[in-house]
């Protein structure tokens, strides 16, 4: 029984592994702002805001994140942490 479990578990493990691989894969380097949901605003600028990137403040809930070929929009929740992202591309 505690064999079957054990087998049980890593083929859990895995499973999330192989899936979130396939994840990054399919989302690319965009993988990374879904990584910030539930953190707060301050950390999200400071890990993803770096290098030749530009932010904008629309609203209190709301931040804008432009890239070469995206545009990524934070939303953010009463306590100023990450409620869900949105990737488009740039026009």
């Amino acid at each position: 029984m505690k064999n079957s479990a054990i087998r049980l578990s890593l083929a859990l493990i895995v499973i999330a592994c192989v899936g979130f691989g396939i994840h990054l894969l399919v989302l690319g380097e965009d993988a990374r702002f879904y990584t910030c949901i539930g953190k707060s605003k301050g950390d999200v600028v400071q890990n993803f805001g770096q290098g030749s990137t530009s932010w904008a403040e629309f609203f209190p809930d709301e931040l804008q994140y432009r890239t070469g070929a995206n545009v990524v929009r934070l939303s953010l929740d009463s306590r100023d942490r990450v409620k869900w992202v949105t990737i488009t591309p740039e026009d």
